[in-house]
């Protein structure tokens, strides 16, 4: 099957030239490196967050796993938002309204937030029982529990985050996020180095401190990028009118809530499937957590190339210019 779809993608033909492939490669990459980079930062993190508890123990790596495997819960409800920022925002820019498309953006910071608070009010009133049924046992349970508990109250800034960070992939800046992102995971790396294992003069906190840097380093990434944004000083961006619009978020809403469903679908397949091994026992699941960290870096060009997919065909579309999006999205997925 994936060798068809390879084949067709290859099959379909355009009249461009040399010249203009190359001329949208290179827009392409522009976008997807930058997005490469942060999403593999973001898997180097995950992967020493990893080691640094498994020197703690088998049992305290068991019980972050199921504890961050709880966490995905926020991911389709993050994912709708920011895909429909990103996408309305490229069209917008397309069409050349920047005033438009920073309104845009304002809504999907809104939203994620307010959707961040609600989510972790929600989940912080039924955190036992849920991550029981997840697969905590005896031992791992008071670990998971204080893992979850602080990562969690994370969820306003993280969803808020990407929707900025999406919103500003749809105006064409992969850049800052990036940044931000690499300042995020190299100040969470040294604030976990610290917290965990009691390092330069900071407490020894084990699973705790893990869930704190990780909670402090996504607030902080969020608070400067949101003065950034405020600033003006970005692609788009500005004072930032804090009034919500819903006739704005119900078409970011419109835009996002398919892919919302796909990610819910996706997310709560593997939530069962990670479940199901969590019962098996706390060994069984340390190894079969290290093996999913280690998985994950194999999405990250894919991810990038989808980055500059949405970017280049949400602003040929703005510019009704049809061809151009189905140029960049073909070559987009060739690429990728």
């Amino acid at each position: 099957m994936k060798l068809f779809f390879l084949e067709y993608l290859m099959s379909i033909s355009f009249k461009v030239s040399s010249e203009d492939r190359s001329t949208l490669r290179r827009k392409i990459l522009d976008l997807a490196i930058p997005a490469m980079i942060a999403n593999i930062s973001s898997t180097i993190l995950t992967l020493v967050d990893t080691m640094m508890i498994g020197h703690l123990s088998t049992i305290k790596l068991s019980a972050v796993g199921v504890a961050s495997m709880a966490t995905w819960i926020e991911f389709p409800f993050a994912m709708g938002i920011t895909v429909g920022t990103t996408a309305i925002v490229a069209r917008h820019i397309g069409r050349g309204e920047l005033e438009m498309a920073k309104k845009v953006c304002d809504q999907g910071v809104y939203m994620g937030f307010i959707t961040g608070l609600i989510l972790f009010s929600i989940l912080f009133m039924v955190h036992d029982p849920f991550l029981r049924l997840l697969g905590t046992t005896e031992l791992t349970h008071k670990d998971a529990v204080r893992y979850f508990v602080v990562y969690i109250s994370s969820y306003p800034a993280l969803m808020a985050s990407m929707a900025l960070y999406g919103g500003l992939r749809g105006a064409g800046d992969t850049k800052t996020p990036m940044y931000l992102t690499i300042m995020s995971n190299g100040l969470n790396i040294f604030l976990d180095y610290s917290l965990i294992f009691g390092k330069f003069g900071f407490p020894k906190l084990d699973v705790l401190g893990a869930a704190i840097a990780t909670t402090f380093s996504m607030l902080l990434a969020f608070v400067v990028g949101l003065i950034l944004y405020d600033s003006g000083k970005l692609i788009i961006g500005g004072k930032m009118i804090p009034r919500l619009d819903y006739t704005i978020q119900k078409r970011i809403l419109k835009v996002g809530i398919p892919a919302m469903i796909e990610r819910f679908v996706n997310n709560g397949l593997m939530i069962v499937y990670n479940s199901m091994v969590a019962h098996l026992g706390e060994i069984q699941y340390a190894a079969h957590y290290i093996g999913v960290r280690i998985e994950s870096i194999s999405y990250m060009p894919g991810l990038g190339f989808s980055v500059a997919a949405t970017t280049l065909v949400g602003q040929n579309l703005g510019r009704k210019d049809i061809e151009s999006a189905e140029k960049a999205a073909h070559e987009s997925a060739k690429m990728g």
